[in-house]
């Protein structure tokens, strides 16, 4: 059964093969993505403090800053030296923060790669785990938002310092030297405890497990833990002077509780008596004895998890188990059909929530593929040691509720890939043709048919950050669509802007003093603004842009740019907005010139407004919204995000920005009506009928959208137009009615055109 374990060259060629198109399938995905990225949430206040702190603090102050955990809102140092040596080094665009967190997250799949391999795993249970955990849409956030970075390094100082902990540990079964890769052991784990946030503590407790575990017998659990005793005393230095400091939201323990200035030498000291506590008692312990402490420390681990997780309520002690398998069957769900999970989910929401579709198949599947797991390694139990109790911390430190957000995922993917992954290949293995041309094309069926999922799990990727893209980018939409406005005019005019001669008026900032009050950014300096001009641009230069400056007279070489409202007008005062402009010269032509009135608006149709040309990116048409937004329209769409910022956020920034996209939405709206009316005045009722229909995709409800298209200046004083306007009747609404009556195939003609 186990000969599949075993590869050939033919075999791991083909799994090379898939793994360098995944690869360059995901580097187009990638590309794509970030062609029309930007900002998001938390970075709106994060980016610019760390680039005001940088440009105004001088280098001891910085240095400080950046090795201290405090204050709170700043998060871990690693976090902080991240944001602070990515605009140093390589400047503000956000392209570069992702640049740098997909690289440390595909390290993150070779560490995970090697771990598996070096505990006793086939090259494909090896590859395949690296593959899936690779592609995994369910944790794409991690790498994709900036800020979730604390979370991937994490994973990734795990992952390393268990390769080097099981390299030192061989070395020494084996006899041979290993005081090199011991001190690198050390240092790497003191690095980590440095920088990351105190979720590294799983890494110890893994560690010691597999000592107690793993070990030969008591005498080899005894020496081990004697080795690597210098490891745990690292966590009594700056992980508990960060949990001192700033306290831990996620365990319910804020700092205050540790106000004395005794704290740290007090738990220094417990930390440092119960470590060498235990090493008495594994001292101590005979063969029997060592046996209860395995035992007991089991039963510390889950009996802390029932705690934490039942809180004393039987119910969901009975639960339990439920509980304990939901992540799995839900991330096999996921993963099976991520492309459903993206349409399922709800687009308006923020920090890309996850939920996890659970059924009795996949709960099933993933019970059949957790055995397969433990069967594959059944003669090497460290793998399933590091996994089991790596699972149980995260369960700890992780209440999967449904949904999670995004990030989160990354500390429980390296597990779900491993298990999945060997249960897969368990399973298969009874399928063992005798011939050697059946068994590659066994291998080449297996390869196409998981390379095929994990290709879909990227597409998903792709697919669910454009469906919330707006909800994740809504405050700074203005900023967006001013930026690239003023982008397409630099392309019209031919002259290259120079930033320091350049002014922009009017521009409404982001009131960082009353959003984020910690932060000691002045809204005043259109931090946000500056960032996202650098990446429309790409020109760090940008950042020297006036923005709201008196403008000084005498110099004509001056380019000058003022807002107002949906109108982005240029030195002259004409609107720069091609759109906009196109559609109020068609509607100031009808009732004069018709032919060129219908010419003008068609021109503006085939232009687009910004949002539409934010939204539907790539070939996206209109018809394509309803991939975006499912029942309702798109000014529905766009309210319900904007009470989800209501709710956290307030005051003129909203208001502007609401009023600014309904204005682009009315503006479409009434130039598709009249191109209707203009095609049924020139006789073609078909064209006529297909404008008219449009209008559902924007206001889905045909007697609001009537009465309020009565209500404007140009048709409210038109007898034909309001006479064309009762000729129509709610059939032509054909959107949301027919809503129930999109197919599979609808979507999948979609995604195919999209993707190519």
């Amino acid at each position: 059964m186990f000969k599949m374990f075993k590869s050939d060259n033919n075999s791991k060629g083909m799994y090379y093969f898939g793994g360098v198109c995944l690869f360059i399938s995901f580097c187009i995905m990638l590309y794509k993505v970030l062609s029309n990225f930007y900002y998001e949430t938390d970075l709106w206040w994060y980016i610019p403090t760390m680039f005001y702190h940088l440009h105004t603090m001088p280098k001891g102050e910085l240095i400080k800053l950046l090795i201290l955990p405090t204050p709170v809102m700043y998060a871990i140092p690693f976090l902080k030296i991240y944001a602070v040596g990515v605009l140093a080094f390589l400047g503000p665009q956000i392209v570069n923060f992702i640049y740098v967190s997909v690289s440390i997250f595909f390290l993150c799949s070779f560490l995970l790669f090697f771990l598996v391999k070096r505990m006793g795993g086939s090259f494909q249970i090896s590859f395949l785990s690296a593959v899936v955990f690779a592609s995994s849409y369910v944790h794409f956030q991690a790498y994709m938002w900036p800020i979730a970075i604390q979370h991937l390094i994490i994973v990734f100082f795990i992952l390393l310092t268990l390769n080097l902990y099981l390299i030192t540990d061989s070395y020494v079964e084996k006899g041979v030297p290993y005081r090199k890769f011991y001190v690198l052991t050390l240092a790497v784990n003191f690095l980590a405890t440095a920088l990351c946030r105190i979720n590294i503590i799983m890494l110890p407790v893994i560690i010691f497990a597999h000592i107690l575990f793993c070990s030969k017998d008591k005498k080899g659990s005894q020496i081990n833990y004697n080795r690597w005793l210098p490891l745990f005393v690292t966590y009594l230095f700056y992980p508990l002077f960060t949990l001192i400091s700033v306290g831990d939201h996620k365990l319910g323990l804020p700092a205050t509780i540790f106000s004395s200035r005794l704290s740290f030498p007090i738990l220094f000291l417990l930390g440092v008596t119960g470590i060498f506590l235990l090493k008495g008692i594994l001292k101590l312990c005979n063969e029997k004895n060592i046996k209860f402490v395995k035992g007991f420390f089991l039963l510390a681990l889950i009996g802390g998890l029932c705690c934490l997780r039942c809180q004393g309520d039987i119910l969901k002690y009975l639960m339990l188990p439920y509980a304990v398998l939901f992540p799995f069957a839900g991330s096999l769900g996921v993963f099976l059909d991520p492309i459903q999970n993206v349409l399922g989910s709800n687009s308006t929401m923020f920090y890309y929530p996850i939920y996890l579709p659970v059924s009795m198949f996949t709960a099933a599947i993933m019970a059949f593929f957790i055995v397969g797991f433990i069967k594959s390694f059944m003669r090497k139990k460290g793998l399933i040691v590091i996994l089991f109790i790596w699972y149980i911390l995260v369960l700890f430190r992780t209440a999967f509720s449904n949904p999670t957000d995004s990030r989160y995922f990354i500390y429980f993917t390296p597990i779900f890939s491993v298990v999945f992954s060997s249960g897969l290949i368990y399973g298969y293995s009874f399928f063992n043709p005798g011939k050697r041309f059946l068994r590659i094309s066994k291998d080449v069926f297996l390869v196409l048919v998981i390379f095929g999922f994990c290709f879909m799990n990227i597409s998903a990727i792709r697919l669910r950050m454009w469906r919330d893209k707006l909800g994740n980018t809504f405050c700074i939409y203005d900023y967006i669509r001013i930026a690239n406005i003023i982008k397409e005019d630099e392309r019209t005019v031919g002259e290259r802007i120079v930033p320091q001669n350049t002014y922009i008026d009017n521009v409404v900032a982001l009131p960082i003093e009353k959003w984020w009050g910690f932060s000691p950014v002045d809204s005043r300096g259109y931090y946000n603004f500056r960032l996202l001009l650098t990446q429309v641009f790409n020109n760090k230069e940008m950042m020297k842009v006036n923005i709201n400056k008196k403008i000084p007279l005498g110099n004509k070489d001056y380019r000058i740019y003022s807002i107002e409202g949906a109108r982005v007008n240029n030195k002259e005062g004409k609107n720069i907005d091609a759109f906009s402009r196109l559609f109020k010269e068609g509607e100031g032509e009808i009732g004069f010139n018709d032919q060129e009135a219908k010419h003008l608006l068609e021109m503006a149709i085939r232009e687009k407004p910004f949002l539409l040309k934010y939204l539907l990116e790539g070939s996206a048409n209109l018809t394509d919204l309803r991939w975006l937004y499912g029942d309702n329209d798109l000014r529905i769409w766009v309210n319900k995000i904007l009470y989800r910022y209501m709710d956290g956020y307030s005051g003129d920034k909203l208001d502007s920005l609401n009023m600014l996209i309904n204005q682009e939405i009315d503006e479409y709206v009434q130039c598709l009506f009249y191109l209707s009316y203009l095609n049924y005045l020139l006789g073609d009722i078909e064209k006529s009928e297909y404008w008219f229909s449009r209008i559902g995709f924007f206001e889905s409800n045909y007697n609001r959208a009537i009465i309020w298209l009565r209500e404007q200046p140009l048709v409210a004083k038109d007898k034909k137009m309001l006479s064309f306007l009762n000729n129509f009747d709610n059939s032509l609404w054909s959107f949301n009615s027919n809503w129930d009556r999109i197919g599979f195939l609808d979507f999948e003609r979609f995604l195919l055109r999209w993707e190519i």
